[in-house]
């Protein structure tokens, strides 16, 4: 998923399958190219990624970008597939929103998230 975050601007999917795969030193053959078209598919499902007359971009470039509800709905979807120990939380909901790293705004936004969706009763 995160290999998708830097080429996204790409025209159309098959395109963007050939470039990630060649970005990270891969031949586009049939295992590789349903793996990405299968992260092509949860980016746009998660609400990371749109397709607009077949290119895809990204809805938002970093995590303040992003509506608190729905940051609070992708984690409880999250934490709904996978038991996450606290420490790695952060690092983990990063991943699943297409980020490749943990900065400290990311780590305090899902503390915060946490904290929230606790005093809601919701986690």
């Amino acid at each position: 998923m995160t290999a998708l975050r830097d080429v996204l601007r790409h025209a159309d999917k098959p395109d963007l399958i050939r470039h990630t795969a060649h970005l990270h030193g891969y031949h586009t053959g049939p295992k590789i190219a349903a793996a990405l078209d299968g992260a092509v598919r949860r980016a746009v499902r998660r609400g990371i990624a749109v397709s607009e007359r077949g290119a895809f971009r990204l809805l938002n470039r970093n995590i303040d970008d992003f509506e608190r509800e729905f940051l609070k709905t992708q984690l409880l979807a999250f934490l709904s597939r996978e038991w996450v120990e606290q420490k790695d939380l952060a690092r983990q909901h990063a991943r699943w929103l297409g980020f490749a790293r943990t900065r400290a705004t990311i780590e305090a936004a899902v503390k915060s998230l946490v904290a929230s969706l606790l005093r809601s009763s919701a986690l």
